[in-house]
């Protein structure tokens, strides 16, 4: 599967939420295997961001103590008037694209609801977690 630097920092995010989760089996492996796959590729993409960032320090948002303020999903936060070629720089990072081994489920697995061993997901992170899966 072909998955930009973006949608592996998105469902890093997500699948890390459920990895502590009690949930059937398939789901619980299907999360496991992703995200130690995912790992792999974020670890050379946040190495490539540190090199972006280190050339492109003074375009970089700042906390009072002088550190780079990063969003929830990882992404730094640029000055208003940062340079054009940061800018570039990180959509070029964030749309690169590679290609993942990634293992996924049918929606089917999801229908537990009358097993009440396994933790109860709203509506809401049922899709969410339907979406990082597939």
């Amino acid at each position: 599967m072909k998955l930009t630097n973006q949608d592996i920092v998105n469902k890093i995010s997500i699948l890390s939420k459920y990895n502590d989760k009690k949930l059937p089996q398939r789901i619980s492996f299907a999360i496991a295997k992703n995200l130690g796959v995912l790992s792999e590729q974020y670890q050379i993409y946040e190495q490539e961001l540190k090199e972006v960032l280190l050339s492109h320090d003074n375009d970089l948002q700042k906390d009072e103590h002088g550190n780079t303020i990063l969003s929830s999903s990882g992404v730094p936060y640029v000055i208003d008037d940062a340079s054009e070629e940061l800018r570039r720089d990180l959509a070029q990072l964030l749309g690169s694209s590679v290609d993942i081994d990634f293992n996924a489920i049918s929606l089917e697995e999801f229908d537990y609801s009358e097993d009440y061993k396994y933790d109860a997901l709203a509506p809401r992170e049922i899709t969410e977690l339907q979406k990082a899966l597939f």
